[in-house]
């Protein structure tokens, strides 16, 4: 069946708006050409000259017959199929919103028709074919994978949590006097279930945070420098976490957290940066 929006939904909103952009890439495939496809062997080829965009704004198209079923895939996706008087009917597949979708019509000159929210296939059970049944499956099984994904992303949260609790908590050994101009570690904490590093880094002069590039980040690059430990035992420590204290004092404040624990035998720890390093003397346990 198919509803107006209700524009309190913030869904309903981004989705008018990925459509709109939706239209604009096919209008400009499109062209100078009067109308659009009549045909989906047209409407594919049409599709295959959409423009890619810039990195990070990829859209995936796909293409249904006119008149059949909604077809869902469980992932973001522009359903285009051929429309009446040289339109095209475009249809968004939210890939977490379940046998929901919202569409709207594209005419030729760029003007879009009304939104509509599309529930499930909009026929009673005894009329859906059987891709239609399928795909039901395939959104139900992805549903599953998902819960069951999320119950497991749910239990390493609680272990991480549980990692690093004062319970854990063997000692805290500070840092050794260092050379300012790079990062310098304050202290670490010593867990029977891991290490944290806490450190301070210079911040970055503020011309050096302006940049052209949309994708640069350069005040998170200084408060997350590469660290690599050696408690000369041999153990093969990987990061499992990282915290910004503070992002905007002179001296930037982070921790990084590594497991497995420093080894017993350890009577030092190295702590290396990309510029420097410092061995940090541990106490006898």
């Amino acid at each position: 069946m198919e509803t107006g929006i209700e524009s309190e939904f913030n869904w309903s909103e981004l989705s008018r708006s990925y459509l709109a952009e939706a239209s604009l890439r096919l209008l400009a495939a499109l062209g100078h050409e009067p109308n659009f496809p009549a045909d989906v062997a047209g409407i594919e080829e049409l599709v295959d000259h959409v423009a890619e965009g810039r990195p990070g704004e990829a859209m995936t198209f796909a293409v249904e017959g006119a008149g059949e079923l909604p077809r869902y895939s469980g992932k973001y996706v522009v359903w285009v199929s051929p429309a009446a008087e040289g339109c095209l009917r475009l249809r968004h597949e939210d890939g977490g919103r379940g046998l929901m979708s919202e569409a709207v019509t594209l005419r030729p000159d760029g003007k879009l028709g009304e939104f509509k929210t599309i529930e499930g296939f909009g026929v009673p059970e005894a009329e859906l074919t059987d891709q239609a049944r399928k795909d039901r499956e395939t959104l139900e099984k992805l549903a599953r994978e998902q819960q069951a994904e999320e119950i497991e992303v749910g239990h390493e949260i609680d272990e991480d949590q549980r990692r690093f609790s004062t319970t854990h908590l063997l000692r805290v050994v500070p840092g050794p006097p260092q050379d300012q101009a790079g990062p310098v570690v304050s202290f670490l904490a010593l867990y029977d279930t891991g290490v944290i590093v806490y450190y301070l880094a210079p911040r970055p002069p503020d011309e050096d945070l302006e940049t052209d590039d949309p994708w640069a980040e350069p005040l998170e690059a200084a408060m997350m420098p590469g660290i690599e430990l050696n408690d000369g035992s041999g153990t093969t420590f990987e990061m499992a976490d990282l915290q910004y204290l503070d992002a905007n004092a002179p001296l930037l404040r982070a921790s990084q957290s590594f497991v497995p624990a420093v080894s017993t035998a350890a009577s030092s720890l190295v702590v290396r940066f990309a510029s420097a390093s410092v061995e940090i003397e541990l106490a006898p346990r």
